[in-house]
């Protein structure tokens, strides 16, 4: 019988698209949607976001698009799938009612039946439409071929364009989505990328005023907010979409450029559009974004020496994932949150032990007792994250935050002297990341692979760094000035991978390698370093830091830099001329 009715809905459903209008006939005007979305519900958080993505994007203005720039409304299943077997009569009519389809692949899409129904259902209703293919970017699937994500139903024919390959090993994100644009606008891909890099960079330009006008529509969409239930969703995701840019595009054009000021800004209003939520009502992902904030905030914090106010919105951070733990414990990207706010719970503690180490001699008891006081929360950290092995999926991340917690452990040690404990976890650390970006052992440089894992570089050049320092310690020279070049290559690569601007904080790191490379030569055996070197890089330190005077750790570390020059100068170390040196 439900044979029957599937077989009977679906005949229904085939003579409504035959006694209409073919798609060809109808492209421009009718239709209700611009396209239907078909994905496996195994990739909803995917498909929602690219929804989101795809409805609130606006083309750039030209001659065509003066008035109305939206893309228009897509239809996409938000219900369960029906236990029937059958396509409902709502996804049905969604099929009928939509100009084009796109597909999104995945593992997951290319063997679920229900894309493979919609697929057929979509050409049988359409035969002449565009069926548009999206490859969504799953770590688990860098390296696999284009067609092996397709569903089957999809593989038939050779003639659908692949419209994006949203994976960093192909078009990413950005050029992606606007390769996906450009099919559903019909807008010549360079014509669209060249308008919308334009449009991208006046908002940088003007990124002061933006923070201040999306904080304000914030606070109008929140207040709104309250009219109904159905419009206080639809403005609740409009807000979370803004929240969402803030936090990565935003912050990922801002923080490079050192303009904390701004960064701060955003922070804030970040952090005040979800106090004035109640956090029981706040989903898994809306709980996460509110805890990146105030991670951005205590970084900011930190770096101004602001630790009371890092020490503050750091336990915020803690309190938040104590607080959604019961509800999103299963989530990966919540468990690395979670490891995440204990790491910079722990972190206005670790500043204060460096900064009252930097002043003394020798090893106080203050010092070791703030030192030790951050075992529990590295010890935290760990049990956060150690969940996350079971998905393969996640294996690069999870590797990843196993570096980032050796390294914790290691500058541990390292302080309390602990030189041999800390050599150990810093050989942990670098095998671990060497085995993620450093596949045959070789130290290389292109562009993309360092967009893609910029973090995991600076992760490994900081290894490299601390190791430097154990061995120079020890007065090994020698190795300690290759670790430290390596550092100063990786971090220089870093802070130029964009032409157009200057990473600052990666160049700011890099300078740091160089200036302890002077040190290593000047201890050397017989070698020594001329003054007009430290002058020279005193000089480009002095340029970075005008780029942002309120970063209290870039000026501080130039007077440290400052006073050990000074030093090695009373100790002769430093001549007026230049001399061969044994460490080259």
């Amino acid at each position: 019988m439900e044979l029957d009715l599937a077989v009977g809905l679906f005949l229904t459903f085939v003579n409504r698209c035959v006694s209409g209008k073919t798609m060809s006939q109808d492209f421009d005007n009718s239709g209700k949607f611009t396209a239907f979305i078909s994905y496996s519900h195994a990739d909803q958080k995917a498909a929602n976001k690219l929804l989101n993505r795809l409805q609130t994007y606006r083309l750039p203005k030209d001659d065509q698009h003066t008035e109305d720039r939206r893309l228009g409304d897509f239809f996409i299943d938000r219900e369960e799938l029906a236990a029937s077997g059958s396509l409902s009569e709502s996804i049905l009519e969604g099929i009928r009612q939509s100009r084009c389809m796109i597909v999104l692949c995945s593992k997951a899409a290319a063997s679920s039946e229900w894309v493979n129904k919609e697929i057929n259902a979509f050409r049988a209703c359409h035969p002449e439409a565009v069926i548009l293919p999206v490859i969504l970017n799953e770590p688990n699937a860098e390296s696999e071929r284009p067609t092996s994500l397709f569903p089957e139903a999809l593989s038939i024919s050779d003639d659908e364009p692949l419209a994006a390959d949203m994976r960093s090993s192909g078009d990413g994100s950005y050029l992606g989505f606007l390769k996906l644009v450009s099919a559903l606008a019909d807008v010549p891909l360079n014509q669209l990328l060249q308008k919308d890099t334009k449009r991208r960079n006046r908002r940088v330009t003007a990124v002061t005023l933006a923070s201040a006008l999306l904080a304000t529509v914030m606070l109008s969409l929140a207040l709104f907010a309250n009219a109904a239930r159905q419009e206080a969703e639809e403005r609740r995701d409009d807000v979370e979409g803004m929240v969402d840019f803030m936090l990565t595009d935003l912050k990922s054009q801002l923080e490079p450029v050192g303009r904390l000021d701004v960064l701060d800004g955003v922070a804030v209003e970040v952090i005040d559009y979800y106090d004035r939520l109640d956090v029981s009502e706040l989903d898994c992902d809306a709980a996460i974004r509110n805890a990146h904030a105030f991670h951005l905030a205590t970084m900011i914090h930190n770096n101004r020496n602001d630790l009371e106010g890092a020490s503050f919105v750091a336990n915020r951070a803690i309190d938040l994932i104590d607080l959604k733990r019961p509800d999103c414990a299963d989530d990966p990207d919540f468990m690395i949150a979670d490891g995440h706010s204990e790491y910079w719970a722990a972190s206005p503690i670790w500043q204060s032990a460096v900064n009252l180490r930097s002043n003394e001699e020798a090893l106080s008891e203050e010092v070791i007792g703030l030192l030790n006081s951050l075992r529990p929360y590295y010890e935290r950290y760990e049990a956060a994250i150690t969940p996350l092995a079971r998905f393969p999926e996640r294996r690069s991340t999870y590797l990843h935050e196993q570096s980032d917690l050796a390294t914790n452990f290691a500058s541990l040690h390292y302080y309390l002297g602990e030189f041999d404990v800390a050599a150990l976890y810093l050989d942990e650390a670098i095998e671990t990341l060497s085995e993620l970006l450093l596949p045959n052992g070789e130290l290389r440089f292109e562009a993309s692979q360092l967009r893609n894992h910029k973090s995991k570089f600076d992760t490994l050049a900081n290894l490299y760094g601390w190791k430097a320092g154990i061995l120079e310690n020890s007065d090994v020279f020698e190795e300690a000035f290759n670790l430290r070049r390596r550092e100063n290559e990786i971090m220089l690569a870093l802070s130029s991978v964009d032409p157009k601007s200057i990473d600052y904080p990666s160049y700011f790191k890099a300078l740091q390698a160089e200036f302890v490379m002077l040190r290593i030569r000047a201890k050397s055996p017989g070698g020594r370093v001329t003054l007009a070197e430290f002058i020279d890089l005193d000089a480009r330190f002095e340029k970075l830091i005008g780029t942002d005077p309120t970063n209290k750790v870039w000026n501080r570390r130039l007077n440290e830099f400052r006073s050990e020059r000074a030093k090695l100068e009373a100790e002769g170390l430093i001549e007026l001329a230049p001399q061969k040196n044994l460490v080259e």
